[in-house]
């Protein structure tokens, strides 16, 4: 048995090698394959028993094939943001179960990949370079997260950007920071508001309320008894003459003149007032006040409704802030609210004072405005919303905005402001809009001290329409949609599957894998959680081929195969001496 025991023992020597020489050129040919893993050739002695301790019989060797899964490719850089790197264990799920539509089939054929070579095909779907389509889980919009916290493999979905063309999205928040001055200033604006009575001649006095202005060195004086006297100028317009009586506050130098004084003189329609300013004030120190009037709050009542009008008003340092914010169709729009200091000097009225879009200047609303933040829209040409008290910012004595100032606009009305564009309703219990003027106690937003009036920032998470211009991964796991305004959207969540014994999963063709029994059952979890790996966006994960390792282990086959021939013609001549013995 010895010569053909050496025979025999050959022969499995160069089916081994043979086997080994296979693995080689595979994994050569695949040094450049994205994720794949390496193969190595292992050898297994064949020992078979002697008959007695002085014999010895050849067994031979067996080869077995061992697929170094979990091994780690190096990560490099990719130009595609589409592409992904998996650091650490996991697969990413992907199957080949899409019908022609595009659509994920029933029955799915869960397979896995380190191959995150991806694409976006023409029905939306990423794809990698072997095919195979990518599974996740879809976010939900609302919240933002996941719809399903710890998916199954089974459970997941076909991931689909192609419905997602482009997106527009109305304001819901609006944020402001802004300085109100602690002290009006010496020119103090005032602003007009109130409905003047339809009848040819009317005086209408504000005996209620008395106002604090400035003089132009700053000395206070108080405004009272605001009189309005109208005239018929034409159908449907009237003058009017704007007095008040004007007097010091404590040792501030008296008025020079006689009282009252003549704050202006207004055209006045159903639609709002033009003033012209009159003369104001002059003072016996020399010093004056000579406000500037905003009358276009100012109306007059329809004749037939004279009987009825509200109250004038007079807010004092009135200041504008205008916001570019979007509705629902993502049209945009210039929003100006108005802060007005009422007679408490540390508090100030809020309201919507005008809402126009953007680049025409007309008026995007089909409500008539003004309209008090929080309150009541002021649709009519007879009366006028009131100043309530959740419509006023008041301000701490370290200048910082206090608790309770209004929180959204239109807070109160059902539809909110009807736009005449035809997109839903601007704020409202429908569709609030939160507005945020701060924290209170700090000065995070508006602010009230001894400076002038100044806009420090404004924001806002409307969007105005615009194109998905690509998709891409981010750290997490998330599919992103990119759109052309740097808006960026989650889609959905890939999770990464891992294995028990990732080694004895199953490889198939397009470098993916199956589970098998020996490799336990697939357990999925989101990037970093459950002993997963970490995603690594527009990257790839390299062949783990080592070509110097390769060749060698080439040039070591092809001297073992060499050798193990030459046993097998060795033993081929002693036995052919054992032939010739019988000559």
């Amino acid at each position: 048995m010895g010569v053909y025991g050496a025979l025999f023992s050959a022969v499995s020597g160069l089916k081994a090698q043979a086997q080994n020489m296979g693995i080689i050129a595979d994994n050569i040919s695949n040094a450049n394959t994205v994720g794949y893993k390496a193969s190595v050739n292992k050898f297994e002695t064949l020992v078979t028993t002697p008959a007695t301790p002085t014999t010895y019989t050849p067994g031979g060797v067996l080869s077995r094939p061992f697929a170094n899964v979990d091994a780690q490719g190096l990560l490099a850089a990719s130009a595609s943001r589409t592409d992904v790197g998996i650091t650490g264990r996991g697969f990413l799920p992907v199957t080949n179960s899409v019908g022609t539509s595009g659509t994920l089939n029933t029955t799915v054929n869960n397979t896995f990949t380190r191959a995150g070579s991806f694409t976006v095909d023409k029905n939306g779907n990423l794809v990698n370079s072997a095919g195979f389509f990518l599974l996740g889980v879809p976010i939900n919009q609302t919240t933002g997260k996941p719809t399903i916290s710890n998916p199954a493999v089974q459970s997941l979905s076909l991931v689909n950007v192609g419905t997602l063309t482009g997106i527009a999205k109305g304001t819901t928040s609006l944020s402001i920071g802004a300085n109100l001055p602690a002290v009006p200033t010496a020119s103090t604006p005032l602003g007009l508001a109130g409905i003047i009575k339809g009848a040819a001649v009317t005086t209408t006095t504000d005996t209620l309320n008395t106002y604090t202005v400035y003089s132009s060195t700053g000395n206070a004086y108080t405004l009272s008894n605001v009189k309005y006297a109208a005239a018929v100028l034409a159908a449907g317009t009237r003058s009017v003459t704007v007095t008040a009586n004007i007097a010091p506050v404590g040792a501030s130098p008296a008025l020079s003149g006689a009282n009252p004084i003549t704050l202006g003189t207004i055209s006045v329609s159903a639609s709002g007032g033009t003033a012209t300013t009159g003369a104001g004030a002059t003072f016996t120190d020399g010093s004056t006040w000579a406000p500037t009037i905003d009358a276009s709050a100012l109306r007059i009542a329809s004749t037939a409704a004279a009987a009825s009008y509200a109250a004038s008003t007079v807010s004092v340092d009135p200041q504008d802030v205008t916001a570019v914010v979007y509705d629902s169709l993502g049209v945009a729009n210039n929003l100006t609210l108005e802060f007005t200091r009422t007679a408490a000097l540390n508090v100030w009225a809020l309201k919507l004072k005008s809402m126009t879009v953007v680049g025409t200047s007309g008026s995007s609303t089909t409500t008539t405005l003004p309209a008090w933040i929080n309150g009541t829209a002021d649709t009519s040409t007879v009366t006028l919303a009131v100043q309530q008290a959740n419509a006023k910012v008041t301000f701490n004595t370290n200048g910082t905005v206090a608790a309770g100032y209004p929180a959204t606009i239109f807070g109160s009305v059902a539809a909110g402001l009807t736009l005449s564009d035809g997109a839903n309703g601007f704020g409202g219990t429908t569709n609030p809009v939160n507005l945020s003027l701060g924290t209170a106690g700090t000065p995070s937003g508006l602010t009230q001290y001894s400076n002038k009036f100044a806009v420090s920032f404004i924001n806002q998470n409307g969007l105005a329409f615009s194109f998905r211009t690509g998709v891409a991964f981010d750290v997490t796991g998330q599919v992103n949609a990119v759109f052309d305004n740097g808006t960026v959207i989650p889609l959905y969540k890939i999770p990464l599957v891992n294995f028990s014994n990732v080694d004895a999963l199953q490889a198939e063709t397009g470098n993916v894998y199956t589970e098998t029994v020996e490799s336990g059952s697939a357990v999925s979890n989101f990037a970093g959680l459950g002993g997963t790996g970490t995603i690594t966006p527009a990257s790839l994960e390299q062949s783990t081929v080592d070509l110097s390792n390769e060749f060698t282990n080439m040039i070591i086959t092809q001297r073992s195969f060499s050798a193990n021939a030459r046993t097998i013609t060795t033993a081929d001549n002693e036995l052919q001496e054992v032939v010739n013995l019988v000559r």
